[in-house]
């Protein structure tokens, strides 16, 4: 069975990140699924003390610009996606403490 490097990050014979492993600022919780670009996990911001959905990308499509380029669209709708909905869940929320 193939090993997980030190600090439990991916291995590029599994791809697999450990629970408990850090990858810069994150935490891994658990794997929440795999798709074609890559492998999503649920993660903890240590700095902002907030979860975060973390994609992990194959060493092929990182080292591969297209692949790149779409993963970055991806994540700003993703993030625009996300703060809008936070907007619009914090004005629903100073609404009605507002009245």
């Amino acid at each position: 069975m193939p090993s997980t490097p030190p600090g439990g990050g991916p291995s590029a014979a599994t791809d697999e990140v450990r629970a408990g492993a850090r990858i810069g600022k994150y935490q891994i919780v658990r794997l929440l699924g795999r798709g074609g670009m890559g492998a999503v996990y649920e993660a903890i911001d240590v700095a902002l003390h907030r979860k975060v959905a973390l994609k992990i990308l194959p060493r092929e499509f990182s080292e591969n610009d297209e692949a790149l380029k779409r993963f970055i669209r991806e994540a700003r709708l993703a993030a625009r996606s996300a703060c809008t909905t936070s907007a619009r869940r914090e004005r629903s929320i100073t609404s009605r403490w507002s009245s």
